[in-house]
């Protein structure tokens, strides 16, 4: 009788710490020193080049969604965003600077220089990740912008059709009404029309008086005989 077959032992995935190499909290903390314009050390800080996952995912939406104003994609302030969550997410640098501050401290000194090429010296796999990963958001973002947008519009338009449907059965009912008065008025004689009219007018008003009264008393007559 054959032997059943030996299932395969599972292995704990705690053991694959094992081949992480051993690393302290300290580890990813690098410190840095900043240099002036003439190249001196000027300010000490602590570059963090890993981000946790949550931290990288939120870093990656923070840049992504501050380059959308209002729905409209704005460039032009991408490397001001970018930066501005660099130097919140990846240093100890206290963040309460104005925008305008940290365009100059981008534009007229090499901080952020500094503090990418020490991300990218230690982690520059995560950091290539990371801007894949902002350029993916961003992208879907302006795909659910236009999506939303085309939504916006096919409801619009079917609003509009269902007015403009609105609008022209009330111009069918009107014609029909007018045209029912038109055919009614085509069936007048007015030529006999008017020579009763004249009749009228030109009776006495006292045989018009007796005429009332007269058509009255037969109207009474026959209300009398239907009660009967």
């Amino acid at each position: 009788m054959a032997k059943a077959k030996k299932e395969d032992s599972k292995i704990s995935i705690n053991q694959m710490d094992k081949l992480l190499p051993t690393k302290t909290k300290d580890d990813n903390k690098i410190p840095l020193w900043l240099k002036d314009s003439e190249g001196k050390d000027t300010l000490e800080i602590i570059v963090t080049p890993i981000l946790s996952v949550d931290d990288t995912v939120s870093f990656v939406e923070s840049v992504a969604e501050a380059l959308f104003v209002k729905d409209t994609y704005l460039p032009s302030v991408r490397n001001l965003v970018y930066n501005k969550a660099l130097l919140a997410y990846y240093t100890n640098l206290r963040f309460d600077m104005t925008d305008d501050k940290i365009n100059e401290l981008v534009y007229q000194t090499t901080v952020c220089d500094q503090i990418s090429e020490t991300i990218m010296k230690h982690a520059g796999e995560q950091m290539c990740d990371v801007h894949v990963a902002i350029d993916e958001a961003i992208e879907f973002k302006k795909q659910q912008i236009l999506s939303e947008q085309r939504q916006l519009l096919m409801a619009t338009n079917m609003r509009i059709d269902e007015e403009q449907n609105d609008i022209l059965k009330s111009s069918n009912a009107l014609i029909e009404a007018f045209n029912s008065i038109i055919t009614k008025f085509n069936d007048i004689n007015f030529e006999q029309l008017v020579k009763d009219v004249n009749t009228v007018a030109n009776t006495p008003d006292k045989e018009r008086v007796d005429n009332i009264l007269s058509f009255q008393q037969k109207l009474e007559e026959a209300k009398a005989t239907v009660t009967e």
